[in-house]
């Protein structure tokens, strides 16, 4: 995830900042979030965190933009993970593709890739 982002006095970043995210499985996201949909894609912290008004936030793998974050964890300090909206879910799919052109620049070289 990329972004200036404010940082813990609430000031706004300098320079663009990095959080590495490793994305979880279903079982493990829904483990510690609850029954979530299937556009929902859970990531764990590698290094950094988020902060209060990221939400937004690209989640990005390889070079491509992979997810969008949605839920910030009521602003806690190094929650287990975050939620992010799915952008290669079918559901999300559509709505992009319904309100904007195809261009084929949406793709996931993650774990899933579901539109080339």
């Amino acid at each position: 995830m990329v972004g200036w982002g404010l940082n813990d006095d609430y000031g706004v970043a300098p320079n663009v900042r990095q959080i590495v995210f490793q994305l979880r499985t279903d079982a493990a996201c829904t483990a510690t979030h609850g029954s979530l949909v299937a556009s929902v894609q859970c990531a764990k912290y590698v290094q950094g965190s988020t902060f209060c008004y990221d939400s937004g936030s690209p989640l990005v793998c390889n070079g491509r933009l992979y997810g969008i974050l949605s839920d910030i964890s009521q602003c806690l300090k190094n929650p287990a993970s975050e939620l992010f909206a799915r952008l290669t879910a079918p559901s999300i799919q559509s709505f992009l593709f319904g309100v904007l052109r195809r261009t084929n620049y949406l793709t996931c070289p993650c774990l899933t890739c579901l539109w080339q």
